[in-house]
């Protein structure tokens, strides 16, 4: 648009293209909008990802017979970096077997038995999680009344509460 186009527009006209040139247009480029909200048309003149069609992969073929197989047996956890203990189980590993065998009799698919093994994995880390919560709380121990000292509360009638607990069991959980 030149100098003379802009003479010929009107106020309203003139306003107009001066807030547009303020507020440029949002794309994921100018502002935190995700890109698939950018303009269709934009979308589809960009160049396409990946390889061409037709391009034959050069990814190394799985060997039939190893010469060696390794058991890969890592020291710390890659995730947080803490060392692993000496005496940190292997749950998936040790429930392979009874799983394998389970599964084979249930005539299973090889993504049914994964997810076995998985989600006996994922209940054994929640168990051992619960557990090493209540180990750091550092709870009391569990009391019962034949260790309770009732001479330190004198005025506690003994008979009384050993006749009660007898009659009204505590309900303990599990």
């Amino acid at each position: 648009m030149n100098r003379d186009d802009l003479q010929r527009l009107s106020k309203e006209e003139l306003i107009e293209l001066v807030l547009q040139l303020q507020r440029p247009e949002k794309t994921s480029r100018t502002s935190s909008k995700p890109p698939s909200t950018d303009r269709k048309e934009r979308r589809e003149n960009s160049k396409p990802g990946g390889a061409k069609p037709g391009h034959e992969g050069h990814s190394r073929k799985l060997c039939e017979n190893p010469d060696a197989v390794l058991d890969h047996a890592p020291t710390h956890c890659d995730h947080c970096g803490l060392a692993f203990g000496e005496s940190a189980e292997r749950t998936l590993i040790g429930e392979y077997e009874k799983v394998a065998m389970e599964s084979a009799q249930d005539r299973a698919d090889y993504p049914r038995y994964l997810l076995r093994l998985c989600e006996l994995e994922r209940i054994d880390r929640e168990r051992r999680n619960v557990e090493r919560r209540i180990r750091m709380a550092r709870f009391s121990p569990i009391k019962s009344l034949d260790t309770f000292d009732f001479a330190a509360q004198p005025s506690l009638n003994k008979a009384l509460v050993l006749e009660l607990a007898r009659k009204h069991p505590a309900r303990t959980a599990g």
